[in-house]
C-alpha cells in the first residue's frame, strides 16, 4: 500500500513539474486528463448533428444533375438503385442519351443534304447569258455570280430556287416548264432542288431542337434533385420575411435564395 502511495506521489510530482514547464497548473492539467478520459457525449443533438453530416445536401445534388442530368438523383437516394428518385434518375440520362444521338444524326443528315443538293445544281444549273425568255423585269441579261467566297457561294445556292430571275439557268428551262401552286413559273428541277433544300432545312432545325430539348432536361433534372432534397427538410431555400421599421418609419421585404 505504502509503495503504492509512493508512486501516485511520484507520478503527481511529474505531472505538477510537466504542468509548470508548460504554464498549466496542476489542477487545470488533471482536469484536462479527466475531460480526455470521458465518453464522447451520446445526447439527440449529438446524434442529430452526425445524422446531418451524412444526409444529401440540396445544393450538391443541384449541381451535380446539371452537370449530368440524372447524377442528382442517384446523389438524393443515397445511391440506393432501386428508389423511385433512382429511376427518375435513370429516366434523366436516357433522355440525355437518346437526345444526343439524335442532334447528332440530324445535324450529319443534314449537312450530307447540304452537299446532295450542291452537287445537284452543279449538275443541272449552267450560266446562260440571255434569259430572254423570263417575264416582266427581269428580261434584261444579268450578270454571271461572282462565287469568290463562301457567302457568296450560300447566296447562289440559295437564290437560284427563289429568285425568279435565276430559272432560266436550269436545263429543263423552258421546255418543261409550269405554273406551281403558288402561281409563279416552275420547272421540274427547280422544283427537285427546293425539295432538297426544304429536306436540309427541316434536319437542321430537329437538330437545333434536340439540343434545346437536351438543355431544357439539364435544367429539370437539377431543380428535380434540389427539391427532392429539399422536400426531406435538410435545407433551407426560399424566405420571405419583413424587416422591422427604423425609428419607427417604414419598413422592407427582404427576399433570400438559399442553396
Amino acid at each position: 500500500m505504502s509503495r503504492m502511495l509512493h508512486m501516485v506521489i511520484v507520478l503527481l510530482f511529474v505531472s505538477a513539474a510537466a504542468a509548470a514547464a508548460s504554464g498549466i497548473g496542476p489542477l487545470e492539467s488533471a482536469l484536462r486528463s479527466e475531460i480526455r478520459m470521458l465518453p464522447a457525449p451520446d445526447d439527440a443533438s449529438g446524434g442529430q448533428q452526425e445524422a446531418a453530416g451524412s444526409r444529401p445536401n440540396a445544393r450538391n445534388a443541384f449541381l451535380m444533375s446539371l452537370a449530368l442530368p440524372g447524377l442528382g438523383q442517384f446523389y438524393a437516394s443515397g445511391w440506393d438503385p432501386v428508389s423511385l428518385t433512382s429511376a427518375r434518375g435513370v429516366g434523366y440520362v436516357a433522355f440525355e442519351t437518346v437526345g444526343w444521338m439524335q442532334y447528332d444524326d440530324n445535324r450529319d443528315k443534314g449537312w450530307d443534304k447540304q452537299v446532295e443538293y450542291r452537287a445537284y445544281a452543279d449538275a443541272n444549273w449552267h450560266w446562260k447569258e440571255n434569259p430572254c425568255l423570263i417575264p416582266t423585269a427581269f428580261r434584261d441579261s444579268l450578270p454571271e455570280p461572282d462565287l469568290q467566297n463562301e457567302a457568296d457561294f450560300l447566296e447562289f445556292y440559295e437564290d437560284i430556287h427563289k429568285l425568279p430571275k435565276w430559272i432560266c439557268g436550269w436545263d429543263d428551262y423552258p421546255a418543261e416548264v409550269f405554273i406551281s401552286g403558288a402561281g409563279v413559273e416552275e420547272t421540274p428541277m427547280r422544283s427537285y432542288y427546293s425539295e432538297l433544300r426544304r429536306e436540309q432545312n427541316d434536319l437542321l432545325t430537329k437538330s437545333r431542337r434536340w439540343k434545346t430539348a437536351i438543355i431544357f432536361n439539364h435544367i429539370v433534372s437539377a431543380f428535380d434533385a434540389y427539391f427532392t432534397v429539399r422536400s426531406r427538410g435538410d435545407d433551407a431555400g426560399f424566405g420571405l420575411r419583413l424587416e422591422d421599421p427604423t425609428n419607427g418609419v417604414g419598413g422592407a421585404f427582404a427576399f433570400a435564395y438559399q442553396f
